[in-house]
């Protein structure tokens, strides 16, 4: 079979002590197919940074911890996390979010029957979400018309969701603050 491609895994989190380890573990899961996570708290007032150095420590080669200076906002600090991405393929992930087991599986056969050059060529990859509500309630969210339509024109429309999105380093490198 082919290569496949560095994923890069951006967690952002503040203040989200008992969420972070839930995050982390999605990822962990299938850690074969992840090339780095980045974690990156915006000074967090509560023991998120703990807990993030404790991943950190528990799987040095595959955890990047990484603390802003100063609290940033949730805008600034996802900027702040664009020059420390390595990878091919980028997910960003907030602290309170799982990713679904297999992701990185259903990423690889899209890029493959795609014929996507990972490496050059400019692309987003958009799946499925689940939200559940504190009460418990579930909503799915699909994104399958992007399949039929402009993917601009549907998120004009909020049609498609952003959520659980890999897109390319050449995409990224797009970015502007």
């Amino acid at each position: 079979s082919s290569a496949i491609p560095k994923y890069s895994i951006v967690v952002i989190t503040y203040n989200q002590e008992d969420l972070i380890g839930r995050a982390l573990e999605s990822i962990i899961c299938q850690k074969e197919f992840v090339y780095e996570v980045i974690v990156s708290d915006d000074c967090s007032t509560d023991s998120t940074w703990t807990v993030i150095n404790q991943y950190g420590e528990k799987y040095p080669d595959l955890i990047k911890p990484t603390r802003n200076p100063k609290n940033l906002g949730i805008f600034a600090h996802i900027e702040a996390t664009w020059s420390k991405v390595n990878g091919d393929v980028i997910f960003y992930l907030s602290g309170d979010d799982e990713l679904c087991d297999g992701l990185f599986e259903k990423a690889n056969k899209l890029i493959e029957e795609n014929k996507i050059d990972y490496i050059n060529d400019s692309f987003t990859l958009y799946f499925d979400y689940k939200q559940i509500t504190p009460d418990g309630k579930e909503i799915l969210f699909s994104n399958s018309k992007i399949i039929k339509f402009n993917p601009i024109s549907l998120k004009i429309r909020n049609l498609i969701s952003n959520r659980t999105t890999g897109f390319s380093r050449a995409v990224l490198k797009q970015f502007s603050p």
